[in-house]
Parts: structure tokens; C-alpha cells; sequence
């Protein structure tokens, strides 16, 4: 039971750390992310995926991908409808940050 609550407040500690939206980056990150384009829709609050909505995580990846992939869905290189709306008023800086 002691590893577990250690585990747990280690945990709880990196997630503080990770959320630290004081960075002007991060914070129009997280609000493009949850607010603007409305990803937090369906690819959840951690960006853990979503199966049902055939939206993969986006936890993890490394920046230059995730970038890349937006950019190839907005300008029509990569299709998925679904995105569109999402990504319709979004800008190569709203992609980045």
C-alpha cells in the first residue's frame, strides 16, 4: 500500500508540473486544445484517443508530427472530413503552439 501512495503522489506531482500553463506557448496550446479547435472534443482531456470516434491519441507525439499532420489535413493532402470543422480557422501558428 506504501508504493501505491508513493506512486500516487509522484504521479500527482509530474501532472502539476506538466499543466503548468504559465508559459504563453502552453497556455494557447491548451487553449487551442481545448477551446478554439475544440480537440479536447474527441481526442479527450489528456489526449488519450478516443476509439469509438476513430480519434487516436495525441498524447505523445512529437511536435513536428502532430504539425505536420494538421497541415497535411487543412491543405487536403491527407482527407478526413471529420477534421475540417475543426480546423477550417486554424492557423500554422495555431498548429504549432
Amino acid at each position: 500500500a506504501d508504493v501505491v501512495e508513493e506512486i500516487a503522489e509522484v504521479v500527482a506531482e509530474v501532472k502539476e508540473e506538466v499543466m503548468d500553463l504559465t508559459k504563453p506557448t502552453l497556455k494557447r496550446g491548451h487553449e487551442i486544445y481545448t477551446t478554439v479547435g475544440q480537440c479536447v472534443t474527441c481526442h479527450g482531456e489528456q489526449g488519450e484517443g478516443n476509439q469509438e470516434k476513430l480519434a487516436p491519441l495525441l498524447a505523445g507525439q512529437a511536435e513536428w508530427y502532430t504539425t505536420a499532420q494538421l497541415a497535411a489535413f487543412k491543405n487536403g493532402s491527407r482527407k478526413n472530413e471529420a477534421m475540417m470543422p475543426f480546423l477550417k480557422d486554424l492557423t500554422e501558428q495555431d498548429f504549432k503552439d
